[in-house]
């Protein structure tokens, strides 16, 4: 499981995203906001690389859900701390 090209991409998106939706939603939820951006997002890139069928489809999306995700919460957090110096 490596980092792929379309991850790299779906991450600043994912980012953008949350910053976007982050000032109407309320801050006990602002943790979890990558996940359904992800999740979408990924979703629509395995669809974009064609039909596997439901198993294929599932697990793809799951896993890179994971990794977006988990990689846009950790860029956004090191982005705030020493960029923003929060």
């Amino acid at each position: 499981m490596d980092f792929q090209p379309i991850d790299a991409g779906l991450v600043p998106l994912v980012i953008a995203a949350v910053e976007t939706v982050k000032k109407y939603v309320n801050k006990r939820w602002i943790p979890l906001l990558p996940w359904p951006f992800a999740f979408v997002a990924c979703a629509l890139a395995v669809l974009g690389q064609g039909w596997q069928g439901w198993p294929e489809f599932l697990a793809r999306t799951l896993v890179e859900t994971a990794k977006v995700a988990f990689a846009s919460m950790g860029l956004y957090k090191i982005a705030k701390t020493t960029i923003f110096g929060q």
